[in-house]
């Protein structure tokens, strides 16, 4: 999901499984010590069988954002039918 807050900061929310989330964190030391108790909890969560879920955020740079939206709008446009759009969007995903 990406918003834009009150003070007018564009920022992206996503969240998913530990392994795909933790590939795209930013590099923090392997001593740090959130990082080491959080990966602590899911090790233990896991072991008990629990599924967890990653919650991340990254404040877009405004300029990247308009880059982006620019693009995302001619990919959409290039759908005259919603369903169309949302078909081909549900492919991508199983691939």
């Amino acid at each position: 999901m990406i918003l834009r807050t009150p003070d007018n900061k564009i920022v992206l929310y996503t969240k998913g499984a530990d392994s795909i989330i933790e590939k795209r964190l930013k590099v923090m030391p392997d001593n740090d010590e959130v990082k080491v108790k959080t990966w602590n909890n899911l090790e233990k969560y896991a072991c008990e069988g629990l599924r967890t879920l990653l919650l991340a955020k990254r404040e877009i740079p405004i300029k990247e954002y308009e880059r982006w939206a620019a693009s995302y709008l001619v990919f959409i446009n290039f759908f005259i039918d919603k369903n169309e759009f949302f078909a081909f969007f549900n492919f991508l995903h199983f691939l």
